[in-house]
């Protein structure tokens, strides 16, 4: 028997994601809910230092705050999506771990053309 492993890194989610937008359009998100979101992030900017020079502050439009109490739920609440499509897959098992996700299926002889289709089908599903 053969385990076929594939390894995710969602790393670049903390940069990218558009928070509030996710959280109105996949949950139904409005109202105290979200603001009380919008309040916690509102007005974060971000500053670079190479060696002792420090930069002007720039507004951080999209992401999340790194290390910050919020986001590991954050975090969560943006795999959901990913978790949706994980389970239509059966034959697929996934690990979440902060930012890594982990997906392996068992494969056999007799089962390996069929369970290599499956773990492609899946992320090419992940990956749109």
């Amino acid at each position: 028997m053969l385990t076929a492993l594939v390894l995710l890194d969602l790393s670049a989610a903390f940069d990218t994601i558009d928070l509030l937008n996710c959280l109105s359009s996949w949950f139904a998100s409005s109202g105290v809910v979200l603001d009380w979101f919008a309040s916690y992030l509102a007005d974060i900017n971000q500053c670079v230092k190479v060696g002792d020079v420090l930069s002007d502050p720039a507004d951080v439009i999209y992401g999340i705050p790194q290390k910050s109490v919020m986001g590991p739920i954050w975090f969560s609440l943006y795999t959901t999506p990913l978790n949706k499509i994980l389970s239509t897959y059966k034959i697929v098992n996934y690990h979440f771990y902060a930012d890594d996700t982990q997906l392996y299926t068992s494969l056999t002889p007799t089962n390996f053309a069929t369970a290599n289709a499956t773990l492609q089908a899946c992320l090419a599903d992940v990956q749109s």
